[in-house]
């Protein structure tokens, strides 16, 4: 079967990000399991610089979303672009593995090597550069991500503070169109370092929902029920959202 008509070209081999203005778009992603949708018609949309909260209830759907997007769970219909150019379409079986999708992952726990060093993970990363653009980038990465002390240190060696950065470095150093963050403890400051390119957060952190994000995305049983500046959501009546806003305030209290 062939593209649909108006659709971009499915990624080819050897694309590369070679920069320029990013977007993601996902079209009405659904998901179900065992007769259940566990995402249901999800559509939102990221531009360059932006930062946009993935944000609900445990269950409500947004780890699947994200691995969705990633690659390692395959939509039952819908659409995602990166770009214009298309991850996933259902209806003309277009499905980009992970590796090709140029998007950069921080994942819930921690992913680090941990046979290797903070270096060797991030030369891992960056092992489709040419040798001496490699060291480079990696001398770049942990300098910038404060990690050179740390650099010839294995995971469980460092603080929990420098490991994540040097997950945040590793999924930055090979120039993805997209960062997804999911459900970990990242600061404010080092948030606004690194959203040079859109970045997709899941977190239950309010506080720094409304530091750092410009858009909200609020998922109830799986499906989207606010999606909008950071600011409005505050002003919504919706009874789902107005009960996550409390239980927030009661458990901060």
């Amino acid at each position: 079967m062939g593209l649909p008509t108006g659709l971009s070209r499915p990624l080819s081999p050897g694309t590369e990000n070679n920069g320029g203005v990013s977007k993601l778009e996902t079209s009405e992603i659904s998901k179900a399991y065992r007769g259940r949708r566990v995402v249901d018609d999800v559509t939102v949309h990221l531009q360059q610089g932006e930062v946009v909260g993935l944000l609900g209830q445990n269950g409500a759907g947004k780890t699947t979303t994200f691995y969705m997007i990633v690659g390692l769970i395959t939509p039952d219909s819908g659409r995602i672009l990166l770009d214009d150019v298309i991850l996933f379409d259902a209806e003309s079986r277009v499905h980009v593995p992970p590796r090709r999708r140029n998007i950069g992952c921080v994942f819930q726990r921690d992913s680090l090597f941990p046979h290797l060093t903070l270096r060797q993970n991030l030369m891992f990363a960056a092992k489709r550069f040419p040798r001496l653009d490699r060291h480079r980038r990696v001398a770049e990465m942990l300098d910038r991500f404060h990690l050179a002390g740390a650099a010839a240190s294995r995971p469980r060696d460092v603080t929990p503070a420098e490991r994540l950065r040097g997950e945040v470095a590793r999924a930055l150093i090979g120039e993805p169109k997209l960062l997804l963050l999911d459900g970990r403890a990242i600061g404010e400051a080092l948030l606004r370092e690194i959203r040079l390119v859109p970045i997709l957060l899941v977190t239950h952190d309010l506080d720094l929902m409304y530091k750092v994000a410009d858009r909200v995305v609020f998922l109830f049983d799986g499906g989207v029920i606010f999606f909008g500046p950071t600011d409005e959501l505050e002003k919504s009546d919706h009874p789902h959202i107005r009960e996550f806003l409390e239980l927030d305030r009661v458990v901060r209290a």
